[in-house]
Order: structure tokens, then sequence, then C-alpha cells
């Protein structure tokens, strides 16, 4: 009998189309030895795809890229930080998980029910325990990135992997959708459009026509039978719906924070940590800095009309990775998770600019050394870096360190095409990144400290994260 570590083996190098063999199969494989994968960035370079090289286990394998149709994973189909799609249950624990290449179907083919607002919980990826670091080289331009699945030495964190009360946990959720609210929640679910957030309440002095949106208790609602008298609310006539965008920073944390079933915060929005992960892992998979051109474009074109005639689970059946390198129309999706840039701008908790740099958080409670528990809507409490802000500009270096990575050095010849081939823009606010679908070739690895907590505007939402108590 073939086991699913023999599939796995056969397909070293190559893309598991097998959802069982995938999920299973490639922890195994994953799980046989202690594995350091590492990149190096020369500052000195501004091809994006010879400026990488692999250090360390990652040397010999072959990168990453999305092709015309499907994605090729080189090496890394059985890598041990691939992440499992599931429905993950408000307490934190899964209920079940899916098929990575149909987010329709549950692990075991039977149908899924993902695009249900009344399922007890959202569709998000499940990531294992991580381990890694930014390194800065002496110039403090560039450096290293290096993951583990072991803790190799006091140098390397799994930031990810920490709850509101500085326990270790083995796993941490990323939201699989653009955050859209409904009935006070945010929520990750399928089949939903992008509709931004109404600011027009409704008056018991005015009439409403048919497809007439209002803000009702900070719930949406559309008109579905004409109100021809002024009249107090009358829920008979009106459609509650989800929404995403034109929402303030403090309201994205509360809608994400009802989400939780104790006093502790286990659901929050997305989380630098989260990020500055993610984008390390693009650039080692991928062994470049062009993540645009290797991984997708997204909707980075078309503007506030694009990104809100987006329905969530688009790309469900895309598997884990899809995208358009070429075109700026069609979504991107990174470890199962779509629009994790281009679209619209995503809110992040744990970084802010400050009068003399910045400050950061990476985790709920203070295990990584701040003051504070819990992310707040000011850098109170917050780890301090100090640094100048570069112009806002095409970023040719970044900072490297504890914090990520943040730009460093900005304009020519750093390009849409050379050094990290993405966009940094300077302010005194909290981090956006990704972009949006007004940002054409700037998005993609792009951090905007431009906008702050209030602001609000249809290019502006927030998605979820989850880190389940120990």
């Amino acid at each position: 009998m073939i086991s699913i570590y023999d599939v796995l083996k056969a397909n070293k190098g190559l893309p598991v189309r097998d959802p069982i063999a995938y999920h299973w199969g490639c922890m195994l494989r994953a799980s046989e030895k202690k594995v350091i994968y590492g990149i190096r960035i020369d500052p000195d370079v501004a091809d994006p795809y010879t400026r990488v090289t692999y250090l360390e286990d990652a040397v010999g394998m072959t990168p990453a890229a999305m092709g015309t149709t499907a994605f090729d994973y080189g090496s890394w189909a059985g890598a041990f930080f691939m992440p499992k799609p599931c429905v993950l249950s408000f307490d934190g624990t899964v209920a079940y998980y899916l098929d990575p290449n149909d987010y329709s179907k549950k692990i075991d083919g039977t149908p899924s029910n993902i695009d249900d607002l009344s399922i007890g919980g959202n569709v998000m990826l499940e990531f294992p325990k991580i381990w890694f670091k930014y390194v800065p080289n002496e110039s403090g331009k560039d450096g290293d990135f290096y993951v583990a699945n072991y803790k190799v030495d006091e140098t390397y964190e799994c930031w990810c992997n920490y709850d509101a009360d500085n326990n270790e946990i083995d796993h941490f959720y990323m939201a699989a959708y653009n955050g859209c609210c409904y009935d006070g929640k945010m929520r990750s679910i399928s089949g939903l459009t992008l509709a931004p957030y109404v600011t027009t309440t409704y008056s018991e002095s005015a009439t409403y026509a048919v497809g007439d949106k209002v803000n009702y208790q900070s719930k949406m609602y559309e008109c579905i039978t004409a109100v021809e008298t002024a009249e107090a609310f009358d829920p008979a006539k009106w459609q509650q719906y989800a929404f995403n965008g034109n929402t303030t920073g403090t309201e994205e944390m509360a809608y994400a924070r009802a989400n939780n079933t104790t006093a502790k915060d286990e659901w929050l929005t997305d989380l630098w940590a989260d990020a500055i992960l993610i984008w390390g892992l693009l650039m080692l998979m991928g062994k470049t800095t062009a993540l645009q051109e290797t991984f997708g474009r997204g909707i980075d074109s078309g503007s506030q009309a694009a990104a809100e005639a987006y329905v969530t689970g688009s790309l469900n059946d895309k598997g884990l990775f899809y995208g358009d390198t070429v075109n700026g129309s069609t979504a991107v999706k990174v470890f199962g998770i779509e629009n994790f840039w281009a679209c619209k701008w995503r809110r992040c908790a744990g970084f802010f600019s400050t009068s003399t740099g910045y400050a950061y958080k990476l985790t709920h409670g203070t295990k990584d050394g701040s003051i504070v528990s819990s992310f707040g809507t000011t850098a109170a409490g917050y780890l301090a870096v100090t640094a100048e802000q570069p112009a806002s500009n095409y970023v040719k270096n970044m900072m490297l360190g504890r914090y990520g990575l943040i730009a460093g050095v900005t304009g020519s010849p750093a390009s849409a095409s050379a050094y990290y081939c993405d966009y940094f823009y300077r302010g005194m606010g909290c981090a956006l990144f990704g972009g949006a679908s007004n940002g054409g070739r700037y998005c993609g690895l792009y951090v905007n400290l431009y906008s702050s907590v209030g602001s609000r505007y249809w290019h502006l939402a927030a998605a979820l994260s989850c880190k389940p108590l120990a």
C-alpha cells in the first residue's frame, strides 16, 4: 500500500494537488529533520532576482513562482511552514480543515459551509510554530532572514506563536479573506462583496427608496421596501449586509475583538509580527525581492469600483498560491490568503511611526519586552526604534532588525523593477500594508505610515488574526 509519505516523496519539488497528501503527508516529510532556511539580500545589487542568495538548508533549492496558469512550488511544496485552511471556531478550536485546492470542500471531500455567516467561527489559515529572525548586515542596509522549525538559539523567536498570557502556542491563524463586518463582528467568510461602511445614519424624519443604504446602530442596512412616510426603523423593510472598508482603526479593532469568547484578546486584526513573517517567507520561497512580479500583482488597478466588486472566496479553487504577474485586475493569493496586497489596504496592529522613528509590538502580551498588554490605538508602551524616515518613494534598502523590516533608503535607482520593486509612504500614523486598487505598481511589500488610526476611506480596511489561548 502506498502511503501519504510515499506520495510526497515521489512529488518532491513539485506542486502537490492531492489535498490529503498535501496537508497531512507534507507535514510528515517536513518533520523528518530540523531545518533552517535563510536568504541574504545584497544591498548593492539592483536586480531583484540576483540580489537574493540562499543560505543554510535553502542552498540548492529551486525557487517558487507563479506561472501562466498555475503556481510552481519549486522545492517548497512540503515546507514545514505551509499553512492549512480551516474553519476556526470562536473559541479558538478547529471545527474542520478544508481541501486546500477547493475551500468549498472539507478535507474529507464533503461540502463545507464557509459561505454561511451563521457558522460559529471564521475561515482561517492555520500556521505551525515558526521561529525566525531578521539580521541586518554591517552597513545597516538589508541583510539576512532566517526561518526554522525549531528554536536554533536565543536569537530565534516564534513571535507569531504567543498568546495573551505569553505562552507559546502550537498554531496561529490568519484570515483567508478580507474582513467583512456583520452583526457587530468582523468575519472571514466566503461569498461577501467588499461593500464599504456607510456613514449615513438612519433618520426617523426621512424617507427612503429601495436600494438606499444606511447605518443603524453601527450595522449596515439596505432598503428592501420603500419607506414612504417618516417612521422609526422597521427591520422588516431593511436587510442587513456585511461591509468592508471606510472604517476607522478603532472600529476595526472593536469588530475584530467581538469574536473573542473571553476577556483576553485572541481575535484581533492583522498583526505586524504576522506580516513581517509572511514577507520573509515569500522572499525566501521566490528567492527575490520582487513579490508582485513573482506571486501576482493583485487588483492594483480599477480604483474603488474594482475593489468593491470583489467577492470573497473568488479564489477558493486556486490552491494556496495564485496570481497574475502581468495584469492588475486579478486578485492575488499567498499562503491561502486572498488579497494580502492590492485591492484594499490592510490596517495593521503593532507598528506606528513616531517623532523619533518607529514603535512596534509583536505579541498580545509582554513577551516581546513591551510594557503594555494587548494592542492599542497609540504607541504607548511599545518598543522604540530611533531612525529617520526616508522620503516617500520606491524602496532601495530596508532596515532589518527585531522589528522585521522597514524602508531605510528610498529613491532612484529604486523603481518598480529594481531593488524591492515596491513603495514606502512616510508619515506620522499607524501601519497600512499591501496597497489598494488605486495603487498600481506601488502595491506589494508596500508600507504606508501616513494614515492615522482615526482615518476612514473606502480603501482602508482590515482582516482577522487569531492567537488562541494555550
